[in-house]
């Protein structure tokens, strides 16, 4: 019901702007699954229903998109993945996947609690081999929507040495409203969550060289400034999680000091599970 409700306000949120946005998230496909069949996987019947839920609004009351804001498997799988990708199909809509937390680092658990794991966080890989079509370039599609700057390739992790990560930020515009652009954001942490499979739910700023901060550096500069400040430009941020951590605010309420924002107006909260999804509209 909360989830309901919440979606319902960000439908009307941005319906005062011209478009109609659906955000699901937290799909955990494979989560408590003994195989990945639907009879024994509720994850997956979870997002079967809301796919064709998602339809039946569309066909009744046009959507424009929907963004899956992250942790779409239970461990970074691939097969976990393909799945997600399979069950995402069949959407009617344009639909934009995000990295979470457990797509990071991939790992099989036991039920007795043991794991194993890859010998490093390469899921944001796995990521970009079966989701990068959707986030790539090529995928726009005149007149309706243009996605741009997602990575083609992995760099040096300036945080761990050796790690080399595909940061999966990348953004979206719609025609129906072209000054707005959705910035979707990867805060997601690459360190392990040792003595525990993945990596943790902290929020990492991946502020080095071709890490998401530079990149949104890039894609304020480039978009230029907000209505407060004069421009015409306006910011919707979609990220699993806030970058709130380290010394990015200027104060709990205060100045960020990437760039000139303030974050004490036009803020939309959902709480989906264990994690707080914020997304901003900044004017």
């Amino acid at each position: 019901m909360l989830k309901h409700v919440l979606i319902q306000a960000l439908f009307t949120f941005l319906g005062s702007y011209g478009l109609k946005i659906a955000v699901i998230s937290d799909t955990h496909v494979g989560e408590n699954c003994p195989s990945l069949d639907f009879e024994v996987c509720k994850p997956m019947r979870n997002l079967r229903d809301a796919v064709n839920h998602l339809n039946t609004v569309h066909a009744e009351s046009h959507l424009d998109g929907v963004f899956i804001s992250g942790d779409l498997t239970a461990s970074a799988q691939e097969e976990q993945m393909k799945v997600v990708r399979t069950l995402l199909d069949p959407l009617a809509m344009p639909w934009f996947p995000l990295l979470g937390n457990h797509d990071s680092w991939p790992y099989n658990k036991s039920a007795n609690g043991s794991f194993t794991q890859h010998d490093s966080p390469d899921g944001d890989q796995l990521f970009a081999k079966v989701f990068g079509d959707k986030l790539a370039d090529s995928a726009s599609v005149s007149g309706v929507y243009e996605v741009s700057a997602f990575a083609n390739s992995t760099c040096p992790n300036g945080n761990f040495p050796g790690v080399d990560t595909w940061h999966t930020n990348f953004q979206v515009r719609f025609a129906a409203l072209p000054e707005l652009r959705f910035l979707n954001l990867d805060w997601v942490a690459r360190g392990s969550a040792w003595p525990y499979a993945g990596v943790g739910p902290e929020a990492e700023l991946h502020d080095y060289p071709c890490g998401t901060t530079e990149w949104l550096e890039a894609r304020l500069d480039e978009g230029g400034a907000p209505a407060a400040s004069g421009g015409s430009a306006r910011y919707f941020l979609v990220q699993h999680h806030p970058f709130h951590n380290r010394d990015v605010w200027g104060g709990v309420r205060g100045t960020n000091k990437i760039k000139n924002f303030t974050f004490d107006v036009n803020q939309v909260h959902f709480r989906f599970s264990e994690v707080i999804l914020l997304l901003y509209v900044l004017t």
